[in-house]
């Protein structure tokens, strides 16, 4: 199963969430119990650079198993090391025995905070 593309469009400096909902190909909520996440933001993509680490152990990635929800949840800290107009992601979901299946890839799209410290 390749990868869904989708863009995020984040404001540098606030809080960031948004609520992914995986189903399968009949449509029927995927049961996440026993998975975990993670996910990387780069300034591109062969960047050794990390600009969030965004993981389901550090809470920045919540999963919520019966119901095939997974929330992505970047604080005002986290935003603010949006430094690139435009950044790269992919959202990887990973087995018991730690195997990823790469569901989501796309752009970071940010609106620069004009108005801070």
């Amino acid at each position: 199963m390749a990868a869904a593309t989708y863009d995020f469009n984040i404001e540098q400096g606030v809080p960031y969430s948004r609520v992914l909902a995986l189903k399968d190909s009949e449509g029927a909520v995927l049961n996440l119990t026993g998975y975990s996440c993670r996910m990387h933001i780069r300034p591109y993509v062969s960047s050794d650079v990390i600009l969030v680490n965004a993981t389901s152990s550090n809470g920045k990635l919540i999963i919520t198993n019966s119901t095939g929800l997974i929330t992505i949840s970047l604080s005002e800290e986290d935003t603010k090391l949006l430094i690139y107009s435009k950044s790269v992601y992919d959202l990887e979901l990973l087995d018991s025995a730690n195997k990823p299946i790469r569901l989501l890839k796309g752009n970071v799209i940010v609106s620069f905070e004009v108005t801070r410290e």
